[in-house]
């Protein structure tokens, strides 16, 4: 595929994303079942020459049924306040339905936003906007220049919940449909090569017994940490009817394992190779 730059899960099947445009394939024979593209745009932005970040330029919902992708405004389209100042909007947020092709919503959002879905909903930064018609669910609040909340993870969340930024700055649970419901969260494991979270299917995976991270400068969770896997719905108070999942001990998750086989994924405990050497995982 010439140009491609991220892939996605979709409910229909895999879900490319190139320089054009978003392809919704056949599974069983790589055909094209639909395709999104628009004129005079760039799917690719700033993230192109850093290849660990182009997984991070499509987003899907929990169960595939939505992506999420965002393309630059032309130059000449961007409004900016005053001269010189940096602009309001300079990216549009499109959400299709992966079984169609059909855009289902579309705004004027940031680059720097974080996008993060749920099965019903879509969370720009700030503002919550339903996946089925792009309307406006919420918008989290603020208290002069201390962020009450904000979108703190790309990709997809719990089927219900969204990770958070906290007023402390800290990871927080909400709600999709109750703005104000925050949960505070703690020991989440991450992958320690990337600082990303890993969420599968509304899973994640959070340290019972962190690990010792004198060492975390480096990338080295230095003798792991016992972990459970658990669904971020139910961190967030949701009752889903599942149970975690005692993992052993970790050293973190492999966020690329992962998405590669739509497992959570995670690393052995750290055993003294470098980073780079370490690639095995469990």
């Amino acid at each position: 595929v010439p140009g491609l730059l991220g892939t996605a899960s979709g409910a229909a099947g895999p879900v490319i994303l190139t320089a054009e445009g978003v392809i919704g394939l056949n599974p069983t024979d790589g055909s094209t079942l639909w395709s999104y593209t628009r004129k005079n745009t760039s799917f690719c932005m700033k993230y192109c020459e850093r290849a660990f970040l182009r997984s991070q330029l499509l987003f899907t919902s929990p169960t595939g049924r939505y992506a999420a992708v965002q393309f630059g405004i032309p130059e000449d389209l961007i409004e900016r306040p005053k001269e010189g100042t940096k602009p309001v909007y300079d990216v549009m947020t499109v959400v299709l339905d992966t079984l169609t092709g059909q855009v289902t919503s579309e705004h004027p959002s940031s680059e720097k936003n974080k996008l993060q879905l749920t099965d019903s909903a879509l969370l720009d930064g700030d503002t919550a906007y339903n996946l089925n018609d792009g309307t406006i669910r919420w918008k989290l609040t603020r208290s002069g220049n201390s962020i009450i909340g904000e979108s703190a993870h790309s990709g997809p969340a719990g089927h219900r919940s969204f990770i958070v930024t906290g007023p402390d700055y800290k990871k927080n649970l909400i709600s999709d449909t109750d703005p104000a419901s925050f949960t505070a969260i703690e020991n989440l494991a991450d992958d320690p090569l990337t600082d990303e979270l890993v969420v599968v299917n509304g899973w994640t995976t959070q340290y019972t017994n962190p690990p010792d991270l004198e060492g975390r400068e480096t990338h080295k969770n230095i003798g792991g940490g016992e972990a459970r896997a658990v669904t971020l719905d139910s961190l967030a108070g949701l009752d889903d009817g599942t149970t975690p999942v005692d993992l052993g001990r970790i050293s973190g998750v492999n966020s690329a394992a992962s998405r590669a086989s739509g497992t959570v994924t995670t690393y052995p405990p750290y055993d003294g190779r470098s980073k780079f050497d370490s690639s095995e995982y469990t």
